[in-house]
């Protein structure tokens, strides 16, 4: 497992990895929707992860992610509406509304034909009222296992929703640091789109983990992230590193 003390360190070398190491491949579906080859050929890395234990950086790797691969949402803003929306339930939810690039991949990948997404991390999240409860078993056994929150779920398996959440669950695990208690977060992903999403789906991991810590009046320690599949589709790939 490779372990990064900088958010731009990592994904400047998660992206050169993907690139040099990728293995090409071709899934005929992006978010449950048939696409072509030609565009979405992929270069992809199978069980991907890494542990990062500095976080201060988090805003630099949005802007390394937005000018290597010209994507206008990669951006600050975007990102904390996302994280906020891990408290809304509503369906749809609106983190990508503001951004004309974003607006119009949700529309093409995600909006159902009632209008609604197959599900939002809101719903999920907050579904059992899993956020609050997390920090209750938090504040009763400090040091517990069983810290983690859901955002995969049974209905995923029954073949009726068109699209899986890519982030399966988030576990929370406190820990001493030289003897200073420290909250850690691992993620488990199933699937991650390099160009579009990790460096939203990192920023949006930390802020939750910023936010339990800062609930436990304890420190941020560190975060190891798992990803099943990590790629990137060739149509997003800047010209002089395609493939």
């Amino acid at each position: 497992m490779r372990v990064f003390n900088s958010c731009v360190d990592l994904i400047n070398e998660t992206t050169r990895e993907v690139f040099s190491r990728g293995v090409i491949v071709f899934d005929k579906t992006v978010q449950g929707k048939i696409v072509g080859r030609e565009e979405y050929e992929q270069k992809e890395l199978i069980g991907y992860s890494y542990r990062l234990t500095n976080f201060n950086d988090k805003v630099e790797m949005l802007d390394w992610a937005r000018k290597t691969f010209n994507k206008s949402f990669l951006n600050k803003e975007i990102a904390e509406a996302w994280f906020k929306d891990f408290f809304n339930t509503n369906n749809p939810d609106s983190w990508w509304i503001q951004n004309e690039e974003l607006k119009k991949y949700w529309e093409e990948f995600g909006i159902e034909e009632d209008g609604k997404f197959s599900y939002t991390y809101g719903q999920r999240l907050n579904d059992f009222d899993q956020l609050n409860n997390l920090i209750k078993r938090l504040k009763l056994n400090l040091y517990s296992r069983g810290s983690i929150v859901y955002v995969g779920g049974r209905e995923d398996c029954s073949m009726i929703n068109r699209r899986i959440p890519c982030t399966i669950a988030y576990q929370f695990l406190v820990r001493k640091d030289y003897n200073k208690d420290k909250v850690n977060l691992i993620v488990y992903q199933r699937s991650c789109d390099l160009v579009n999403f990790f460096a939203l789906d990192v920023y949006k991991a930390i802020r939750l983990l910023e936010y339990i810590s800062n609930k436990l009046n304890l420190e941020p320690g560190f975060m190891i992230h798992f990803i099943g599949s990590l790629h990137c589709y060739k149509k997003d790939v800047p010209e002089d590193r395609r493939w």
